[in-house]
């Protein structure tokens, strides 16, 4: 069995090491061998603080300042409250999420407010004290975003402001004197939908293309009958009635509550507006619908899936194919 190659330090260097999990220093001094027990549990954190006393004796011995009595080099007991981390601006909004939370906040609207604000902030590399520096993060912020949508999280991180005001994790709200930008507000934009070529051509792509052609019968219901994706999703056998030729919408499969898309995240519901509608098939649909009827479905089963069997997800399959399609045909 070989064995195991000890760390060497440089000659004259001061060494941090754990005895009993607890840090100590070593090092050599006129010759002799001293050492030094910090009294901190090794940690992450503790190790940091050892490698400045680390650094402070190196130095004292360099510059021939060195204490004989070891007295400058021990921590005092106020001084291992530098063991508590305190917690970045990026850890606090974590716990500013969790106290929304506990005050009813949908895990929907903090999977598609909350999250992309503590991004920002994670990316931002640095912890907002003061007012200026909230000022710059906001900045930042508004020469990516849209006014719109600057001034939505300009609203979160303001709540945040006060949070960290009112739990004494700061003096002050950093965030109160920011103000929102004016937007001027312009004519709706005309929704851009689908001309009867883009649909032909879109459905022409599925059709013939080997990884897509699995959604092509999805989008003839969804263009035909103008469901919504969350509906067609959710059909299953038990909703078509081939032979008075209908189908009969009363439930969705929905993205989960904190904003998931995936198949095995998904929920069936209610429609959206809870009603429940009987609309009639056309041939091509009919034709389509006992085509995809084998002798093995149930009435539970659902008409649409992945290759594997399982539920669709809408957000990266084929809405992505879509709105990629959309771009080559326009």
């Amino acid at each position: 069995m070989a064995k195991r190659r000890k760390t060497r330090h440089k000659k004259g260097a001061v060494v941090v090491w754990a005895r009993n999990n607890m840090l100590r220093l070593r090092w050599r001094y006129d010759g002799k061998q001293r050492h030094l027990s910090l009294g901190l549990p090794d940690t992450p954190i503790n190790r940091q603080i050892a490698e400045r006393v680390s650094s402070e004796v190196a130095r004292d011995i360099a510059y021939g300042e060195y204490d004989h009595t070891l007295d400058r080099y021990r921590l005092q007991h106020s001084s291992a409250d530098q063991a508590i981390k305190h917690p970045s601006t990026y850890e606090l909004f974590d716990e500013f999420i969790d106290y929304k939370r506990e005050q009813g906040l949908s895990e929907q609207t903090i999977a598609s407010r909350y999250r992309s604000v503590r991004s920002h902030i994670k990316r931002f590399g640095q912890d907002i004290k003061t007012p200026d520096d909230a000022t710059t993060l906001v900045e930042k912020l508004r020469g990516q975003q849209s006014p719109t949508t600057a001034n939505k999280n300009l609203g979160i991180l303001k709540q945040f402001g006060r949070w960290l005001a009112i739990a004494n994790h700061l003096d002050a709200d950093p965030f109160v004197d920011i103000e929102r930008i004016k937007v001027i507000k312009t004519k709706p934009r005309s929704h851009d939908v689908f001309t009867v070529q883009e649909v032909q051509a879109l459905l022409l792509a599925f059709k013939t293309d080997e990884r897509c052609s699995q959604f092509h019968d999805l989008c003839v219901v969804l263009f035909s009958l103008g469901l919504r994706p969350s509906e067609a999703l959710g059909l299953r056998w038990q909703h078509i009635d081939l032979k008075r030729r209908c189908i009969t919408i009363c439930e969705s499969l929905s993205r989960a509550g904190d904003g998931r898309t995936a198949g095995y995240a998904r929920v069936r519901k209610e429609t959206k507006t809870g009603s429940v509608r009987v609309l009639p098939l056309n041939e091509r649909l009919i034709a389509m619908f006992r085509q995809r009827h084998g002798s093995e479905s149930g009435a539970d089963d659902l008409i649409f899936t992945t290759i594997k069997g399982q539920p669709i997800n809408d957000h990266r399959t084929y809405a992505k194919q879509i709105r990629k399609r959309k771009l080559v045909i326009a």
